[in-house]
Formats: structure tokens, sequence, C-alpha cells
């Protein structure tokens, strides 16, 4: 057992399930490990599980919840880099999300008055093109249970207050404190790790709503992704199949609303849907539940760390929703987190030139989905009629989903 192990051994707190609840009593006032990650989202348990494969540091996460996710009922697209990604941290877990999950063939994108803007097939992009659609509950299981498996200590219900970058400290709201030879701000947008080491402000709140369901159906799903635009609104509808008897769907519009994620009626979307066919409405009052969501991004940084802290995710480069590639991106980030730490990181300097190398790699690939997603969202909610035209005309499946070609660093077997 590691250091850090047997200090959480001594204070009752042995590793366990991955969603156990979890609390560091106050006489646990110090420990340390050689990588703690702070968020236990997909890029935060994805790099633990990477790491772990590539070296043999020992690695805690630390969660401020209690494991219990709000958003267990909700879905996110899984493009085909992010499927390259999860087959290279390992090959079971991509099939067993994969399993009983519709493969998207098609797209298509049409007005609330019923004409088609554009359709495509995504073999057009490629052959074998693969988009699914997953519960984001069922990633977030697979990687904490492997993850578990591996030695990663997970510690819920474990609040980051601060860091302290020059003497790798973090600090934790209940008092005690951890010391690591690196750590990892996967935290989200909203990282409390950003905002100890980069004091670069919050992120930018975008002039945007989120709502997302899930119906369930026996025949429902088609294998088609769609979306439907308002004629006279930025108002858009959107829907996924996930499996052959259950529809993942997401409306957004004009709005704002704090970050973070929160539970509605259907009286909310509905309002932004009051030109819409029935039958879309009908979908959205179907959902068991409704989840809002406000929008937040930020423009590309060129900095994500400094000494032995760097981001990941949602914490170095937070994305609008429009391309669906935030889950994507973090599991991009976490397999060059783990390549770049494979060799000679057992001293400060060399961890700090590891980390530094890590966010280099990342930096273009990364922008440029950042900024294409803000320039996607600012076309597809302009309020005018100019995009469905631009679309129309202008819309080349190849180029809009290259970015979806990636190849990873890292690969497990």
């Amino acid at each position: 057992m590691d250091r850090f192990g047997q200090i959480l051994g001594f204070c009752g707190l042995s590793t366990g399930a991955p969603r156990a609840r979890r609390a560091c009593p106050l006489v646990c006032h110090a420990s340390s490990s050689d990588v703690v990650i702070v968020g236990s989202g997909i890029g935060g348990l994805a790099a633990g599980v990477a790491l772990r494969k590539a070296t043999n540091k020992s690695v805690t996460v630390l969660e401020r919840s209690d494991g219990e996710d709000i958003t267990d009922g909700t879905s996110i697209s899984v493009w085909p880099n992010a499927w390259a990604a999860l087959e290279a941290l390992d090959r079971d877990v991509s099939e067993r999300l994969r399993s009983g999950k519709v493969r998207v063939e098609s797209g298509k994108v049409v007005k609330a008055s019923g004409k088609v803007i554009t359709s495509w097939n995504f073999d057009q992009v490629w052959k074998g093109f693969e988009l699914r659609a997953c519960p984001r509950q069922e990633i977030i299981s697979e990687l904490s249970t492997l993850a578990t498996e591996l030695g990663v200590d997970i510690r819920y219900n474990t609040s980051v207050e601060r860091v302290d970058p020059s003497s790798s400290t973090i600090y934790v709201e209940d008092g005690s404190t951890i010391t690591a030879g690196i750590i990892v701000g996967a935290d989200g947008a909203g990282s409390r790790v950003r905002s100890s080491v980069l004091k670069d402000g919050s992120p930018n709140v975008a002039p945007l709503v989120a709502y997302r369901g899930i119906v369930e159906e026996k025949g429902i799903s088609t294998r088609q992704a769609l979306q439907v635009w308002d004629d006279s609104s930025s108002a858009r509808f959107g829907s996924v199949p996930i499996t052959e008897d259950k529809l993942y769907w997401f409306v957004t519009g004009p709005g704002t609303a704090p970050r973070g994620t929160s539970f509605v009626t259907s009286e909310e979307p509905l309002q932004l849907l009051d030109k819409f066919p029935e039958d879309l409405k009908d979908l959205v009052m179907k959902a068991k539940r409704i989840y809002r969501n406000g929008v937040v991004d930020r423009l590309p940084s060129l900095k994500w760390g400094e000494e032995t802290v760097t981001l990941l995710g949602d914490a170095a480069h937070p994305m609008l929703p429009n391309l669906g590639q935030g889950a994507g991106a973090a599991l991009e980030d976490a397999l060059a987190f783990a390549s770049a730490l494979q060799e000679g990181t057992d001293d400060p300097n060399s961890a700090k030139k590891a980390l530094r190398a890590y966010e280099r790699s990342r930096f273009k690939r990364a922008s440029i989905i950042q900024l294409r997603s803000r320039g996607i969202s600012s076309l597809v909610h302009w309020d005018s009629p100019l995009p469905a035209a631009l679309l129309s005309v202008a819309f080349y499946p190849p180029l809009v989903f290259n970015h979806c070609k990636y190849t990873p660093p890292l690969k497990f077997t």
C-alpha cells in the first residue's frame, strides 16, 4: 500500500466502491500523494486511469460531491475522437459503453416550418464515422470502477478551497491539507484550482440557456441526429438516439441561467418552442426529468498551469456545447497528460517540464475546438435567416467534422 493509502487506512478511509460516500474526518490533518486530481468528472477519472496504466505513481482523485451526480439522467454525444480515446484508454470499457447504443448514420437540419435546410450521411465524412449518444453517468461509472481497480483513491465529500503552487499544497475546506508531487485541476469551468493558480477571473457567461432530457419509449429512436431551427428566433431543438427505445433531446435559446445543473419543469423549454411542431413539444413533456444549464466558455489561454500544477478538461478550455466536444477534449487531455508523465518526473524540475510539455501538446487542438464551438454557437443562434441560407449552400461534412480526426498518443492493451 502506498503512503497515501496507509494514511487513509489509519483514518478509516480504505479504498472502496467508487460511489461510496466518504469524507476525511477532521483528525486527518495532512496527507500526500504523487498526483492529486481535483474533480471526478470524465476527464479527471480518465487521467487517473491513464496515469496508473502508464506509470507507478500513486493517484488520488478529490471530489466535492458525494458521488450522486445530479446529471445522472443526461446524455452526451460521443464522437469518433472520443471513441478513439476511450479505446486507447481501455478497450473493454469502450465496448461496454457501445453495447446497445445506436450508431447515428445521418443528420438533418430543418426549419420549424418543416423546410429542410441541409442533410447528410456521416459516411460522407469518412467510412465508419462513429457517433453514438451515451448517458454521462454510464461513462463516469465505468471509469470510476476501473480507476478504483487500478488503485486510484477516490475521495468524495472533499471540497478543495484553494491550492498553493509554490508548495504544491491543496487546502481542503475541512481544514486538512494534501501535499502532492503534481496537482491537476479537472474541476470544471468554475475551477478553484484555476482561480488559485491563474487568477484570470470567471468564465464568460453566454446569453444562452440549455435544457436537456431523455425520453424512453418503445421504438422511439431513429438513426438520425436532428436539429430544428425556429424561423423567427434563435431557439433550437435537437435530438440524438441513444438506444432503440431511448432518445436524448436538447433545447437551446436566448436567456441566462446559473452555472451548473438544476431541475425544471417542461414549462421553461416549451416557452422557447412555442412555434415548433407539436411532436417535438410532446417529446419535451415525456421526459421524466428536465435539466437546465447555464452556458459558459473562455477564449483560449496560453497558460494552463504553474510550477507542478496543471489543468485538464473544462478547467483548461471550457467550450460552448454546439460541437459536443467537451467530453472528447477531456479524454484527449487525459491521454496526453499520462503520455507526458511516462518518464523522468520524479523530481520537481522534471515534473514541471513534463507538465509544460503536456500543455503545449494540447494547446493548438484544444484552442481550435474552443474557437470553432464559439463560432458555431454564434452562427447557429444568430436571430437571422442568413445562417440557414449559408448552411443550405455551404455545408460540407468532411470540413465541418474534420475536428473529429484524432490519433491517441498512448494505447493500452
